[in-house]
């Protein structure tokens, strides 16, 4: 008698497999009929006689391993972990399966693309209903402390109106992507620099975390102040998840080589990261941290890229990370002789 098939479960994102101690297959889901190129498992075959052989050694440890097979279109990658759950007695191990081949990193990229064109869309909107009421707040404070108060309640409004100051900033950070990085006029954008580091230097003393600013005299530049805070502040969050208390992270800017580029660079003292995460660490929310979006270095990425700039980073495992954006500056200098 023919073994059944394995049948699609469409609610099951990553295809499963479930083997007991012989390493028979005794259930399956979450396969699709291309998912092996139509030559799919059946219940009641031996796994190691349909894919590969198991190192004996994995299996007698008890702990979750992994096991990778070259097929003619793609890579399966094979996730063994323990199975001990009572209501499946006769199940030893969950195998979850991952196939690595063109079109599966095709529709990964597509995917992105469709997530950041749906933030571009949506962010404006939702960012103006939020900008609205917070200057708002900011006003109704900056009326409040120009009378004389007690100091009890001056010190409640300085504290409302510098958290308000950052959430601004944080927005400003969450629109890099939907606002222009350029303008036909000149803005003091080293200014603008000085103004997201100061808003965000309490917090770092807080955390006991050095910030040292070091910019070289810049000319006003044909640049969007409120992009480019938007853009420290997504960098400076970063550096911040990454230290310890007593780290230090420094900010540095400068017109390079000829003058014909904007750059800035945040570096940090911190945890660091290895070389498969600096890969992903643009993809759209990509992140290894509890507490994470995964959105800040793809707005910047984004953002830069719309208008040929680069993101470069550097990174050390326990040494700290470096990470320089650089705008080229279009029109530059006519519009800076005519200022001054």
């Amino acid at each position: 008698m023919t073994s059944p098939a394995v049948q699609l479960c469409t609610n099951v994102k990553v295809p499963q497999l479930w083997l007991d101690c012989q390493l028979t297959i005794i259930r399956a889901t979450g396969l699709e009929g291309t998912f092996f190129d139509g030559d799919q498992p059946t219940l009641g075959t031996s796994f190691v006689g349909r894919f590969l052989a198991v190192p004996k050694a994995s299996l007698e440890a008890g702990n979750p391993f992994s096991l990778c097979r070259d097929m003619a279109s793609a890579t399966l990658v094979f996730r063994f972990r323990p199975y001990q759950n009572p209501s499946f007695k006769d199940a030893a191990w969950t195998v979850f399966i991952h196939r690595i081949d063109e079109e599966h990193t095709v529709r990964q990229q597509q995917t992105r693309l469709l997530e950041m064109a749906t933030m571009n869309e949506v962010l404006p909107t939702f960012l103006h209903e939020l900008k609205n009421p917070l200057a708002s707040v900011m006003a109704i404070c900056e009326l409040v402390l120009e009378d004389v108060l007690p100091a009890e309640q001056r010190e409640v409004f300085e504290g409302i109106y510098h958290e308000s100051q950052r959430m601004k900033l944080a927005f400003d950070g969450l629109g890099t992507v939907s606002q222009n990085l350029t303008r036909n006029d000149v803005q003091d954008i080293g200014l603008a620099l000085l103004e997201a580091c100061s808003v965000f230097r309490p917090l770092l003393e807080r955390l006991s975390i050095d910030l040292v600013v070091d910019l070289a005299p810049l000319p006003p530049l044909p640049l969007e102040a409120g992009g480019i805070r938007g853009m420290l502040f997504n960098l400076l969050n970063n550096a911040k998840q990454a230290c310890q208390p007593g780290d230090t992270i420094r900010v540095s800017a400068s017109l390079d080589g000829a003058g014909d580029h904007f750059c800035f660079a945040v570096r940090d003292t911190g945890s660091g990261m290895a070389a498969e995460v600096v890969n992903q660490c643009t993809d759209l929310f990509y992140t290894t941290k509890s507490m994470g979006s995964g959105v800040g270095m793809a707005l910047c990425h984004a953002a830069l890229a719309a208008y040929n700039g680069t993101l470069s980073i550097q990174s050390t495992p326990g040494e700290g990370t470096c990470v320089r954006a650089c705008i080229p500056l279009e029109g530059m200098d006519g519009d800076s002789e005519t200022t001054r």
